[in-house]
């Protein structure tokens, strides 16, 4: 028995709105990462699934609640690493000023290329 049996594969949320996340998506499972894609915030809710996820990615902008809205409900549940993905670089800039707790690190652009975003998830799932 190898020892990468031993070894959990990591388990990555995203929740998007209408963002064309599919290469980076690709790029994570392509890494053995499980990916489980949601485009509505209400249903990732509702079919949650506490201690199963290693990172959440929230898109900034979703359509029944902000990405902020949900990582507030979120960890009312369970302290889990989130980070949040906008691909708007003036908004990206301006993030930190409004959300003080949160960690600047934790918010990722989508204008990168998905070498760079792969990078930054690993760094993520490896905390």
């Amino acid at each position: 028995m190898s020892m990468n049996n031993n070894i959990k594969q990591k388990t990555v949320l995203i929740i998007y709105n209408n963002y064309d996340v599919k290469d980076y998506v690709d790029t994570l499972r392509n890494n053995n990462i499980l990916v489980l894609l949601y485009s509505d915030p209400i249903l990732a809710l509702k079919e949650y699934k506490p201690r199963f996820y290693d990172l959440i990615l929230l898109e900034t902008r979703l359509t029944t609640m902000s990405g902020f809205e949900f990582y507030s409900l979120v960890s009312k549940i369970e302290n889990i690493p989130v980070c949040f993905l906008t691909n708007l670089s003036t908004y990206y800039n301006s993030l930190g000023n409004f959300y003080h707790d949160i960690d600047i690190g934790c918010f990722i652009s989508l204008t990168h290329s998905t070498d760079t975003f792969l990078k930054l998830i690993q760094v993520k799932l490896n905390n």
